[in-house]
Protein backbone atom coordinates (compact mmCIF):
# COMPACT_ATOMS: atom_id res chain seq x y z
CA UNK A 1 0.00 0.00 0.00
CA UNK A 2 1.47 3.30 -1.03
CA UNK A 3 0.55 6.78 0.63
CA UNK A 4 -1.24 8.90 -1.88
CA UNK A 5 -0.35 11.83 0.14
CA UNK A 6 2.95 11.43 -2.17
CA UNK A 7 1.01 11.62 -5.40
CA UNK A 8 -1.92 13.79 -4.21
CA UNK A 9 -0.20 16.80 -2.64
CA UNK A 10 -2.91 19.42 -1.12
CA UNK A 11 -2.56 22.18 -3.30
CA UNK A 12 -3.99 25.39 -2.89
CA UNK A 13 -2.84 27.12 -6.14
CA UNK A 14 -3.85 30.48 -7.45
CA UNK A 15 -3.34 30.03 -11.07
CA UNK A 16 -0.83 32.91 -12.32
CA UNK A 17 -2.18 34.58 -16.11
CA UNK A 18 1.60 35.56 -16.37
CA UNK A 19 3.97 32.94 -15.29
CA UNK A 20 7.87 31.80 -16.48
CA UNK A 21 6.92 30.65 -19.84
CA UNK A 22 3.58 30.51 -19.16
CA UNK A 23 2.53 32.39 -22.58
CA UNK A 24 -0.60 33.64 -21.95
CA UNK A 25 -1.46 37.13 -23.14
CA UNK A 26 -5.02 38.66 -22.51
CA UNK A 27 -6.64 39.11 -25.55
CA UNK A 28 -9.94 40.86 -26.20
CA UNK A 29 -11.85 37.90 -27.14
CA UNK A 30 -10.00 35.64 -24.09
CA UNK A 31 -12.75 33.86 -22.09
CA UNK A 32 -12.23 32.09 -18.63
CA UNK A 33 -15.02 29.06 -18.69
CA UNK A 34 -14.97 27.13 -15.42
CA UNK A 35 -16.21 23.12 -14.59
CA UNK A 36 -17.68 21.56 -11.37
CA UNK A 37 -19.48 18.96 -10.03
CA UNK A 38 -21.90 21.37 -8.67
CA UNK A 39 -22.28 22.96 -12.04
CA UNK A 40 -24.92 22.62 -15.04
CA UNK A 41 -24.28 22.16 -18.75
CA UNK A 42 -27.48 24.49 -19.65
CA UNK A 43 -25.48 27.20 -17.82
CA UNK A 44 -23.08 29.72 -19.43
CA UNK A 45 -20.02 28.25 -17.49
CA UNK A 46 -18.34 31.98 -17.97
CA UNK A 47 -17.88 32.45 -13.66
CA UNK A 48 -18.06 29.65 -10.65
CA UNK A 49 -21.70 30.76 -10.12
CA UNK A 50 -22.81 29.58 -13.85
CA UNK A 51 -19.86 26.54 -14.16
CA UNK A 52 -20.67 23.89 -16.41
CA UNK A 53 -20.52 20.44 -14.93
CA UNK A 54 -19.15 17.61 -17.31
CA UNK A 55 -16.70 17.43 -19.71
CA UNK A 56 -18.26 16.26 -21.94
CA UNK A 57 -19.72 19.78 -21.94
CA UNK A 58 -16.18 21.17 -22.62
CA UNK A 59 -15.20 18.72 -24.79
CA UNK A 60 -18.02 20.12 -27.30
CA UNK A 61 -16.72 23.47 -27.10
CA UNK A 62 -13.84 25.00 -29.73
CA UNK A 63 -11.86 27.63 -27.31
CA UNK A 64 -9.82 30.09 -28.79
CA UNK A 65 -5.87 31.12 -28.00
CA UNK A 66 -5.61 32.93 -24.75
CA UNK A 67 -9.15 31.50 -23.21
CA UNK A 68 -9.20 29.46 -20.12
CA UNK A 69 -10.96 26.29 -18.62
CA UNK A 70 -11.10 25.95 -14.86
CA UNK A 71 -11.82 22.77 -12.60
CA UNK A 72 -12.87 23.45 -9.18
CA UNK A 73 -10.33 22.04 -6.33
CA UNK A 74 -11.70 18.82 -5.47
CA UNK A 75 -13.76 17.94 -7.90
CA UNK A 76 -13.22 14.60 -9.58
CA UNK A 77 -14.64 13.91 -13.64
CA UNK A 78 -14.58 10.09 -14.81
CA UNK A 79 -14.31 11.09 -18.35
CA UNK A 80 -11.82 11.43 -20.80
CA UNK A 81 -10.88 15.32 -21.84
CA UNK A 82 -10.01 15.76 -25.89
CA UNK A 83 -8.08 19.35 -26.75
CA UNK A 84 -8.94 20.09 -30.40
CA UNK A 85 -7.76 23.26 -30.47
CA UNK A 86 -4.27 25.10 -30.40
CA UNK A 87 -3.97 28.40 -29.15
CA UNK A 88 -1.18 30.87 -30.55
CA UNK A 89 1.93 32.67 -29.67
CA UNK A 90 1.73 34.46 -26.64
CA UNK A 91 -1.98 33.22 -26.26
CA UNK A 92 -1.70 29.30 -24.97
CA UNK A 93 -5.39 27.80 -24.61
CA UNK A 94 -4.64 26.92 -20.55
CA UNK A 95 -6.37 24.11 -18.39
CA UNK A 96 -6.25 25.04 -14.71
CA UNK A 97 -8.03 24.93 -11.83
CA UNK A 98 -9.97 27.34 -9.31
CA UNK A 99 -10.86 27.38 -5.23
CA UNK A 100 -8.86 26.22 -2.93
CA UNK A 101 -7.97 22.44 -1.84
CA UNK A 102 -6.67 19.16 -3.40
CA UNK A 103 -6.11 19.54 -7.42
CA UNK A 104 -9.05 18.47 -9.13
CA UNK A 105 -8.78 14.68 -10.81
CA UNK A 106 -9.37 13.24 -14.16
CA UNK A 107 -10.22 9.44 -13.41
CA UNK A 108 -9.83 6.96 -16.58
CA UNK A 109 -11.22 4.44 -14.15
CA UNK A 110 -15.09 3.75 -12.72
CA UNK A 111 -15.82 2.94 -9.09
CA UNK A 112 -16.36 -0.44 -7.83
CA UNK A 113 -19.04 0.18 -5.62
CA UNK A 114 -22.14 -1.72 -3.73
CA UNK A 115 -20.03 -4.76 -2.42
CA UNK A 116 -22.13 -7.66 -1.01
CA UNK A 117 -20.77 -10.65 -0.20
CA UNK A 118 -20.85 -14.09 -2.33
CA UNK A 119 -21.11 -18.00 -0.62
CA UNK A 120 -17.57 -17.92 -0.25
CA UNK A 121 -15.73 -16.57 2.68
CA UNK A 122 -13.73 -13.34 1.72
CA UNK A 123 -14.88 -12.99 -1.54
CA UNK A 124 -17.10 -10.03 -2.45
CA UNK A 125 -18.49 -8.67 -5.32
CA UNK A 126 -19.75 -5.21 -6.79
CA UNK A 127 -22.84 -4.49 -8.53
CA UNK A 128 -21.19 -2.23 -11.00
CA UNK A 129 -20.73 -3.57 -13.96
CA UNK A 130 -17.33 -2.75 -15.48
CA UNK A 131 -15.68 -3.98 -18.80
CA UNK A 132 -12.88 -6.27 -18.22
CA UNK A 133 -10.12 -4.95 -19.28
CA UNK A 134 -7.92 -7.20 -17.53
CA UNK A 135 -6.89 -9.46 -19.99
CA UNK A 136 -5.58 -7.27 -22.62
CA UNK A 137 -2.32 -7.04 -23.92
CA UNK A 138 -2.26 -3.57 -22.84
CA UNK A 139 -4.61 -4.26 -19.95
CA UNK A 140 -5.81 -2.05 -17.13
CA UNK A 141 -5.84 -2.73 -13.47
CA UNK A 142 -8.01 -1.98 -10.14
CA UNK A 143 -6.90 0.18 -7.31
CA UNK A 144 -7.58 -0.10 -4.23
CA UNK A 145 -7.42 3.70 -2.24
CA UNK A 146 -7.07 3.13 1.10
CA UNK A 147 -6.16 5.59 4.92
CA UNK A 148 -5.12 7.84 2.05
CA UNK A 149 -2.93 5.06 0.61
CA UNK A 150 -3.57 3.65 -2.92
CA UNK A 151 -2.37 -0.16 -4.13
CA UNK A 152 -2.36 -2.12 -7.45
CA UNK A 153 -4.66 -5.24 -7.65
CA UNK A 154 -3.35 -8.48 -8.75
CA UNK A 155 -5.54 -9.72 -11.15
CA UNK A 156 -6.08 -13.68 -11.20
CA UNK A 157 -7.79 -15.87 -13.58
CA UNK A 158 -11.67 -16.48 -12.98
CA UNK A 159 -12.84 -20.25 -11.21
CA UNK A 160 -15.93 -20.87 -9.67
CA UNK A 161 -14.70 -21.86 -6.25
CA UNK A 162 -12.30 -18.47 -6.16
CA UNK A 163 -9.46 -20.58 -5.02
CA UNK A 164 -6.83 -17.87 -7.05
CA UNK A 165 -8.43 -15.34 -4.38
CA UNK A 166 -5.85 -15.64 -1.16
CA UNK A 167 -5.07 -12.31 -0.05
CA UNK A 168 -5.63 -8.67 -0.31
CA UNK A 169 -5.69 -7.10 -3.45
CA UNK A 170 -6.42 -9.99 -5.29
CA UNK A 171 -9.25 -10.08 -7.21
CA UNK A 172 -10.45 -11.53 -10.99
CA UNK A 173 -13.90 -10.95 -13.38
CA UNK A 174 -16.34 -13.12 -14.78
CA UNK A 175 -17.89 -11.40 -17.64
CA UNK A 176 -18.12 -7.68 -16.37
CA UNK A 177 -18.40 -9.10 -12.83
CA UNK A 178 -15.64 -7.96 -10.62
CA UNK A 179 -14.66 -10.32 -7.06
CA UNK A 180 -12.24 -9.21 -4.83
CA UNK A 181 -10.57 -10.94 -2.01
CA UNK A 182 -11.28 -8.78 1.26
CA UNK A 183 -11.40 -9.90 5.01
CA UNK A 184 -13.48 -6.98 5.49
CA UNK A 185 -16.64 -4.89 4.05
CA UNK A 186 -15.09 -3.72 0.84
CA UNK A 187 -18.01 -0.81 1.22
CA UNK A 188 -16.30 0.59 4.55
CA UNK A 189 -12.75 -0.40 4.39
CA UNK A 190 -12.09 1.40 1.66
CA UNK A 191 -12.56 4.58 0.52
CA UNK A 192 -12.93 3.87 -3.25
CA UNK A 193 -12.18 0.54 -5.62
CA UNK A 194 -11.02 1.76 -8.79
CA UNK A 195 -11.18 0.03 -12.22
CA UNK A 196 -9.56 1.40 -15.26
CA UNK A 197 -11.34 1.56 -18.18
CA UNK A 198 -10.53 4.84 -20.40
CA UNK A 199 -7.45 4.65 -22.73
CA UNK A 200 -6.63 7.93 -21.85
CA UNK A 201 -7.14 10.61 -19.13
CA UNK A 202 -6.42 13.88 -21.82
CA UNK A 203 -5.88 13.34 -24.72
CA UNK A 204 -4.85 15.80 -27.52
CA UNK A 205 -4.98 16.06 -31.37
CA UNK A 206 -1.34 17.32 -32.35
CA UNK A 207 -2.75 20.74 -30.63
CA UNK A 208 0.05 23.85 -29.81
CA UNK A 209 0.34 26.60 -27.51
CA UNK A 210 -1.13 24.19 -24.42
CA UNK A 211 -1.02 24.76 -20.61
CA UNK A 212 -2.43 21.92 -18.04
CA UNK A 213 -1.84 23.39 -14.69
CA UNK A 214 -2.68 21.95 -11.45
CA UNK A 215 -4.82 19.03 -12.81
CA UNK A 216 -4.40 15.09 -11.23
CA UNK A 217 -4.83 12.49 -14.06
CA UNK A 218 -5.17 8.58 -12.51
CA UNK A 219 -6.23 5.23 -13.35
CA UNK A 220 -6.27 4.88 -16.86
CA UNK A 221 -5.26 2.07 -19.02
CA UNK A 222 -2.82 3.94 -21.67
CA UNK A 223 -1.61 7.55 -20.79
CA UNK A 224 -2.73 10.20 -18.50
CA UNK A 225 -1.55 12.79 -20.40
CA UNK A 226 -1.83 11.74 -24.96
CA UNK A 227 -0.34 14.57 -26.88
CA UNK A 228 -0.86 13.39 -29.78
CA UNK A 229 1.31 11.24 -32.02
CA UNK A 230 3.90 13.41 -34.35
CA UNK A 231 2.94 14.29 -37.32
CA UNK A 232 5.63 15.78 -39.99
CA UNK A 233 6.98 18.96 -38.74
CA UNK A 234 5.11 17.71 -35.40
CA UNK A 235 3.66 20.14 -32.52
CA UNK A 236 5.27 22.84 -30.55
CA UNK A 237 4.80 24.64 -27.08
CA UNK A 238 3.32 22.25 -24.71
CA UNK A 239 3.40 22.88 -20.79
CA UNK A 240 2.42 20.68 -18.03
CA UNK A 241 2.98 21.91 -14.43
CA UNK A 242 1.95 21.16 -10.88
CA UNK A 243 0.25 18.24 -11.82
CA UNK A 244 -0.15 14.32 -10.11
CA UNK A 245 -0.11 12.14 -12.42
CA UNK A 246 -0.39 8.16 -11.77
CA UNK A 247 -1.31 4.43 -11.16
CA UNK A 248 -1.33 3.75 -15.16
CA UNK A 249 -2.34 0.54 -16.96
CA UNK A 250 -0.14 -2.87 -15.10
CA UNK A 251 2.81 -2.76 -13.91
CA UNK A 252 5.55 -4.02 -16.66
CA UNK A 253 3.15 -3.40 -19.38
CA UNK A 254 4.18 -2.45 -23.00
CA UNK A 255 1.61 0.90 -23.20
CA UNK A 256 1.63 2.85 -19.81
CA UNK A 257 2.49 6.25 -19.49
CA UNK A 258 2.39 9.10 -17.13
CA UNK A 259 3.13 11.61 -20.24
CA UNK A 260 3.12 10.40 -23.69
CA UNK A 261 4.16 13.88 -25.70
CA UNK A 262 6.46 15.05 -28.69
CA UNK A 263 6.29 18.34 -28.88
CA UNK A 264 9.25 20.62 -29.26
CA UNK A 265 9.65 23.95 -27.13
CA UNK A 266 8.01 22.37 -24.07
CA UNK A 267 8.16 22.48 -20.25
CA UNK A 268 7.22 19.81 -17.48
CA UNK A 269 7.98 20.96 -14.24
CA UNK A 270 6.91 20.79 -10.61
CA UNK A 271 4.96 17.55 -11.09
CA UNK A 272 5.24 13.78 -9.02
CA UNK A 273 4.48 11.25 -11.85
CA UNK A 274 4.02 7.54 -9.84
CA UNK A 275 3.33 3.92 -10.93
CA UNK A 276 3.48 4.19 -14.44
CA UNK A 277 3.47 0.72 -15.93
CA UNK A 278 5.49 1.42 -18.28
CA UNK A 279 7.03 4.84 -18.37
CA UNK A 280 6.68 7.88 -16.63
CA UNK A 281 7.53 10.33 -19.55
CA UNK A 282 7.22 8.99 -22.88
CA UNK A 283 9.20 10.85 -26.20
CA UNK A 284 9.70 7.96 -28.58
CA UNK A 285 10.06 8.48 -32.44
CA UNK A 286 8.65 5.09 -33.25
CA UNK A 287 9.83 2.98 -36.79
CA UNK A 288 6.18 3.71 -38.61
CA UNK A 289 6.32 4.69 -42.03
CA UNK A 290 7.01 8.33 -43.39
CA UNK A 291 7.45 9.51 -46.34
CA UNK A 292 10.95 10.77 -47.74
CA UNK A 293 11.65 14.35 -46.75
CA UNK A 294 9.51 14.56 -43.88
CA UNK A 295 11.57 13.62 -40.90
CA UNK A 296 10.25 14.00 -37.72
CA UNK A 297 12.12 16.31 -35.19
CA UNK A 298 11.32 17.36 -31.43
CA UNK A 299 14.32 19.88 -29.80
CA UNK A 300 14.01 22.52 -26.69
CA UNK A 301 12.29 20.40 -23.78
CA UNK A 302 12.98 21.53 -20.52
CA UNK A 303 12.06 18.48 -17.76
CA UNK A 304 12.52 20.04 -14.42
CA UNK A 305 11.50 19.95 -10.70
CA UNK A 306 9.85 16.90 -11.00
CA UNK A 307 9.39 13.60 -8.69
CA UNK A 308 9.07 10.41 -9.98
CA UNK A 309 8.62 7.58 -7.63
CA UNK A 310 8.24 3.09 -8.22
CA UNK A 311 8.39 2.75 -11.86
CA UNK A 312 8.00 -0.21 -13.95
CA UNK A 313 10.57 -0.02 -16.60
CA UNK A 314 11.25 3.72 -16.66
CA UNK A 315 11.03 5.56 -13.69
CA UNK A 316 11.27 9.10 -15.43
CA UNK A 317 12.08 10.02 -19.24
CA UNK A 318 12.09 7.58 -21.87
CA UNK A 319 13.57 9.18 -25.16
CA UNK A 320 14.31 6.91 -28.02
CA UNK A 321 14.49 7.61 -31.60
CA UNK A 322 13.70 3.91 -33.37
CA UNK A 323 13.18 4.56 -37.51
CA UNK A 324 16.65 4.51 -38.82
CA UNK A 325 15.92 7.41 -41.28
CA UNK A 326 16.80 10.91 -40.11
CA UNK A 327 14.53 11.65 -37.07
CA UNK A 328 15.70 14.17 -34.34
CA UNK A 329 15.84 14.42 -30.50
CA UNK A 330 17.85 17.35 -29.54
CA UNK A 331 18.45 20.21 -26.83
CA UNK A 332 16.56 17.82 -23.51
CA UNK A 333 17.18 19.83 -20.08
CA UNK A 334 16.83 17.69 -17.58
CA UNK A 335 17.54 18.80 -14.03
CA UNK A 336 16.75 19.19 -10.44
CA UNK A 337 14.54 15.78 -10.68
CA UNK A 338 14.61 13.25 -8.08
CA UNK A 339 13.81 9.19 -9.07
CA UNK A 340 13.36 7.24 -5.90
CA UNK A 341 12.39 3.28 -6.30
CA UNK A 342 13.61 2.93 -2.84
CA UNK A 343 9.79 2.19 -1.74
CA UNK A 344 9.26 -1.15 -4.10
CA UNK A 345 9.33 -4.88 -2.68
CA UNK A 346 11.39 -7.25 -4.61
CA UNK A 347 10.49 -7.02 -8.00
CA UNK A 348 10.47 -9.55 -11.39
CA UNK A 349 12.52 -8.78 -13.97
CA UNK A 350 9.99 -7.77 -16.28
CA UNK A 351 9.17 -4.79 -14.06
CA UNK A 352 12.71 -3.62 -13.13
CA UNK A 353 13.25 0.09 -14.08
CA UNK A 354 15.98 2.20 -15.43
CA UNK A 355 15.70 5.83 -13.53
CA UNK A 356 16.18 7.34 -17.24
CA UNK A 357 16.58 6.05 -20.59
CA UNK A 358 18.21 7.15 -23.47
CA UNK A 359 18.22 5.47 -26.90
CA UNK A 360 18.63 5.89 -31.11
CA UNK A 361 20.09 3.64 -33.79
CA UNK A 362 21.74 4.44 -36.89
CA UNK A 363 20.76 6.78 -38.81
CA UNK A 364 18.66 9.26 -36.25
CA UNK A 365 19.79 11.80 -33.59
CA UNK A 366 19.70 11.96 -30.17
CA UNK A 367 22.06 14.78 -28.87
CA UNK A 368 22.95 17.48 -26.94
CA UNK A 369 20.96 16.13 -23.82
CA UNK A 370 21.58 17.83 -20.73
CA UNK A 371 20.79 15.98 -17.38
CA UNK A 372 21.87 18.12 -14.45
CA UNK A 373 21.24 17.82 -10.25
CA UNK A 374 19.43 15.01 -10.52
CA UNK A 375 19.17 12.61 -7.55
CA UNK A 376 18.84 9.31 -8.39
CA UNK A 377 17.73 6.72 -5.55
CA UNK A 378 18.00 3.13 -5.59
CA UNK A 379 16.88 1.96 -8.84
CA UNK A 380 15.68 -1.46 -9.51
CA UNK A 381 17.51 -2.20 -12.92
CA UNK A 382 20.62 1.28 -13.99
CA UNK A 383 20.14 4.69 -12.55
CA UNK A 384 20.65 5.78 -16.42
CA UNK A 385 20.79 3.82 -19.76
CA UNK A 386 22.45 5.53 -23.02
CA UNK A 387 22.47 4.02 -25.80
CA UNK A 388 23.49 5.03 -29.53
CA UNK A 389 23.54 9.01 -28.85
CA UNK A 390 25.89 11.35 -29.12
CA UNK A 391 26.93 14.22 -26.91
CA UNK A 392 25.37 14.07 -23.42
CA UNK A 393 26.16 16.16 -20.37
CA UNK A 394 26.03 14.72 -17.39
CA UNK A 395 26.90 16.87 -14.43
CA UNK A 396 26.66 17.16 -10.85
CA UNK A 397 24.09 14.24 -10.43
CA UNK A 398 24.07 12.40 -7.38
CA UNK A 399 22.90 8.32 -7.95
CA UNK A 400 22.67 7.01 -4.78
CA UNK A 401 22.64 2.83 -5.60
CA UNK A 402 20.18 -0.12 -6.53
CA UNK A 403 16.99 -1.18 -4.62
CA UNK A 404 18.99 -3.64 -2.11
CA UNK A 405 16.07 -5.73 -2.37
CA UNK A 406 16.61 -6.49 -6.51
CA UNK A 407 17.55 -9.92 -7.55
CA UNK A 408 18.14 -9.31 -11.00
CA UNK A 409 21.78 -7.90 -12.11
CA UNK A 410 21.44 -3.92 -12.53
CA UNK A 411 24.67 -4.02 -14.62
CA UNK A 412 25.67 -0.93 -13.70
CA UNK A 413 24.57 2.42 -12.41
CA UNK A 414 25.35 4.48 -15.54
CA UNK A 415 25.45 2.36 -18.43
CA UNK A 416 26.55 2.97 -21.99
CA UNK A 417 26.38 1.47 -25.15
CA UNK A 418 27.53 2.70 -28.71
CA UNK A 419 27.48 6.64 -26.81
CA UNK A 420 29.52 9.00 -27.99
CA UNK A 421 31.02 12.59 -26.60
CA UNK A 422 30.00 12.11 -23.08
CA UNK A 423 31.05 15.19 -20.68
CA UNK A 424 30.61 13.39 -17.45
CA UNK A 425 31.87 15.90 -14.66
CA UNK A 426 30.98 16.73 -10.93
CA UNK A 427 28.85 13.32 -9.80
CA UNK A 428 28.70 11.12 -6.67
CA UNK A 429 28.13 7.57 -7.85
CA UNK A 430 27.04 5.71 -4.39
CA UNK A 431 26.93 1.88 -4.48
CA UNK A 432 24.98 0.16 -1.90
CA UNK A 433 24.68 -3.38 -2.91
CA UNK A 434 25.19 -5.59 -0.31
CA UNK A 435 27.28 -8.71 -1.03
CA UNK A 436 25.71 -10.90 -2.73
CA UNK A 437 26.56 -13.23 -6.28
CA UNK A 438 24.84 -9.79 -8.07
CA UNK A 439 27.36 -8.17 -9.94
CA UNK A 440 27.24 -4.36 -10.91
CA UNK A 441 29.61 -1.63 -12.53
CA UNK A 442 29.43 1.63 -11.59
CA UNK A 443 29.64 3.72 -14.82
CA UNK A 444 29.73 0.93 -17.63
CA UNK A 445 30.70 1.67 -21.10
CA UNK A 446 29.43 -1.64 -22.17
CA UNK A 447 30.25 -3.69 -25.86
CA UNK A 448 31.59 -0.15 -26.83
CA UNK A 449 33.70 2.03 -26.90
CA UNK A 450 32.62 5.47 -25.56
CA UNK A 451 34.42 8.67 -26.34
CA UNK A 452 34.55 11.27 -23.54
CA UNK A 453 34.25 14.67 -23.85
CA UNK A 454 35.55 15.14 -19.92
CA UNK A 455 35.40 12.28 -17.18
CA UNK A 456 37.11 14.31 -14.70
CA UNK A 457 35.51 15.97 -10.75
CA UNK A 458 33.81 12.88 -10.04
CA UNK A 459 33.33 11.20 -6.43
CA UNK A 460 32.90 7.15 -6.61
CA UNK A 461 31.70 5.33 -3.02
CA UNK A 462 31.33 1.23 -2.84
CA UNK A 463 29.48 0.03 0.70
CA UNK A 464 31.43 -3.18 -0.11
CA UNK A 465 33.80 -2.77 -3.08
CA UNK A 466 34.41 -6.38 -4.49
CA UNK A 467 36.00 -7.71 -7.80
CA UNK A 468 32.72 -8.00 -9.40
CA UNK A 469 31.71 -4.59 -8.21
CA UNK A 470 33.21 -1.87 -9.57
CA UNK A 471 32.92 1.68 -10.20
CA UNK A 472 33.96 1.35 -13.52
CA UNK A 473 34.36 -0.55 -16.79
CA UNK A 474 36.25 0.91 -19.81
CA UNK A 475 36.12 -0.67 -23.22
CA UNK A 476 39.52 -0.16 -25.04
CA UNK A 477 38.83 -0.83 -28.87
CA UNK A 478 42.19 -1.55 -29.49
CA UNK A 479 42.99 -3.89 -27.53
CA UNK A 480 39.15 -5.08 -27.88
CA UNK A 481 38.64 -6.12 -24.05
CA UNK A 482 37.44 -4.40 -21.29
CA UNK A 483 39.17 -2.89 -17.63
CA UNK A 484 37.10 -2.87 -14.51
CA UNK A 485 38.24 -1.45 -10.78
CA UNK A 486 37.14 -1.87 -8.04
CA UNK A 487 37.40 1.70 -5.71
CA UNK A 488 40.12 -0.41 -3.89
CA UNK A 489 42.69 -0.06 -7.43
CA UNK A 490 42.35 3.76 -7.29
CA UNK A 491 46.02 4.07 -8.70
CA UNK A 492 45.55 1.18 -10.99
CA UNK A 493 42.78 2.89 -12.81
CA UNK A 494 44.17 6.17 -12.57
CA UNK A 495 47.65 4.73 -13.97
CA UNK A 496 45.76 3.04 -17.13
CA UNK A 497 43.61 5.66 -17.78
CA UNK A 498 45.24 9.07 -16.87
CA UNK A 499 43.04 11.37 -18.63
CA UNK A 500 40.17 10.35 -16.58
CA UNK A 501 39.07 11.51 -13.06
CA UNK A 502 42.50 13.31 -12.82
CA UNK A 503 41.16 15.95 -10.73
CA UNK A 504 38.42 13.47 -8.39
CA UNK A 505 38.83 12.62 -5.15
CA UNK A 506 40.16 9.18 -4.00
CA UNK A 507 37.13 7.25 -3.77
CA UNK A 508 35.16 7.50 -0.39
CA UNK A 509 32.11 7.81 1.42
CA UNK A 510 30.56 11.35 0.47
CA UNK A 511 29.17 11.94 3.69
CA UNK A 512 25.62 12.70 3.36
CA UNK A 513 23.89 14.55 6.07
CA UNK A 514 21.43 11.25 6.31
CA UNK A 515 21.60 8.66 4.29
CA UNK A 516 18.98 6.55 5.43
CA UNK A 517 16.11 9.27 5.41
CA UNK A 518 16.84 10.47 1.72
CA UNK A 519 19.13 13.53 2.87
CA UNK A 520 22.03 13.94 -0.15
CA UNK A 521 22.87 17.03 1.58
CA UNK A 522 26.72 17.27 2.37
CA UNK A 523 27.97 17.62 5.70
CA UNK A 524 30.97 20.22 6.28
CA UNK A 525 33.61 17.42 5.87
CA UNK A 526 32.06 15.66 2.88
CA UNK A 527 35.11 15.22 0.46
CA UNK A 528 32.46 16.22 -2.36
CA UNK A 529 32.88 19.77 -0.60
CA UNK A 530 34.64 21.95 -2.80
CA UNK A 531 35.78 19.70 -4.85
CA UNK A 532 33.79 19.97 -8.55
CA UNK A 533 34.61 22.22 -11.49
CA UNK A 534 32.38 24.87 -12.86
CA UNK A 535 30.07 23.85 -15.75
CA UNK A 536 27.27 26.19 -17.39
CA UNK A 537 24.95 26.40 -20.08
CA UNK A 538 22.14 28.81 -20.84
CA UNK A 539 19.02 27.04 -21.85
CA UNK A 540 15.61 29.02 -23.42
CA UNK A 541 12.98 27.48 -24.99
CA UNK A 542 10.88 29.68 -27.87
CA UNK A 543 13.38 32.24 -27.91
CA UNK A 544 12.88 32.92 -24.45
CA UNK A 545 15.49 32.60 -21.78
CA UNK A 546 14.28 30.21 -18.56
CA UNK A 547 17.18 29.00 -16.84
CA UNK A 548 20.95 28.88 -16.74
CA UNK A 549 22.38 25.45 -15.43
CA UNK A 550 25.09 25.30 -13.32
CA UNK A 551 24.11 28.76 -11.24
CA UNK A 552 22.02 26.82 -8.39
CA UNK A 553 22.09 23.29 -6.83
CA UNK A 554 18.86 21.12 -6.11
CA UNK A 555 18.13 23.44 -3.40
CA UNK A 556 18.47 26.85 -5.48
CA UNK A 557 21.50 27.70 -3.20
CA UNK A 558 23.91 29.46 -5.96
CA UNK A 559 26.91 27.49 -6.62
CA UNK A 560 30.86 28.83 -6.14
CA UNK A 561 32.13 29.80 -9.49
CA UNK A 562 35.08 28.40 -8.78
CA UNK A 563 35.17 25.79 -6.23
CA UNK A 564 31.61 24.54 -6.25
CA UNK A 565 31.16 20.57 -4.81
CA UNK A 566 30.44 17.23 -6.55
CA UNK A 567 26.89 16.00 -6.58
CA UNK A 568 23.25 17.91 -6.69
CA UNK A 569 23.97 20.02 -3.45
CA UNK A 570 26.09 22.74 -2.95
Amino acid sequence: MIKLKTILKTLSIVYLAFSIAGCKTETARATTYYVSNRGSDNASGKSPATAWKTIEKVNSRKFSPGDSVLFEAGGVWRETLRINKSGAPGSYIVYSRFGVGANPQILGSVKAADWSKTGTANIWKTSTAITNFSQEHYAGRMFFVKNDSVAWGRFVGFDNGFSNLTSEFDYTVNGTVHYIFSVGDPNSLYESVEVAQRKFCVQTDNTSYIEMNGIDLMYSRYSGYFSGYPEYRGASNLIIRNCNIGYIGRKGSGYAYGIEMWHSNSIVENCTITDCGRRAISMNLYNVPFPPGQERAISNVVIRNNVFKRGYHTTGLDLACNRGSGDTIRNIYYYNNIHDDSELAVTPEDETSNQLFLYNIAGDYVNEIYVYNNIFIKATARNILAMGCDSLYFWNNTFVGHNPKITAHPYGNVTLNGTRNLDYRNNILYDNLPKSKIYNYGLHAWGSNTNYIERDYNLYFSENPQTDRCFTSIYVKEEDRNYYYTTTVWNEYRYKFPGYDKNSPRPQNPAFIDYKNHNFRLTENSPAKMSGTAVEKIISVNQTIIDTLGIYDFSGALRSKTSPSIGAFE
